[in-house]
């Protein structure tokens, strides 16, 4: 892993923008032991960014953990909710 990020950056070269990234062999997409849902096959998933304060990240971590689920998921229900409640 570089720079936190799975597969790294593409490196700026003069004159190139938006480098593809490639993944390892063994990750690339069928393999084996990756599953799909279903509901989410059909909406690509995109990367969302933010900044929030390090306590309410500290309370998302510690109610996914709770529920068994990945921070990402627990985000994801949140955001959910907020919009279904809004009429979204």
């Amino acid at each position: 892993m570089v720079s936190g990020f799975p597969y790294g950056r593409a490196k700026a070269t003069p004159g190139r923008k938006d480098e593809p990234v490639t993944k390892p062999d063994d990750e690339k997409e069928g393999a084996d032991d990756m599953t799909t849902a279903a509901p989410e096959a059909a909406d690509p998933i995109v990367q969302l960014s933010g900044r929030i304060p390090a306590s309410l990240r500290r309370r998302m971590k510690i109610a996914a953990a709770a529920q068994d689920i990945d921070g990402q998921t627990a985000l994801r229900q949140a955001l959910e909710e907020y919009l279904t409640k809004r009429g979204f």
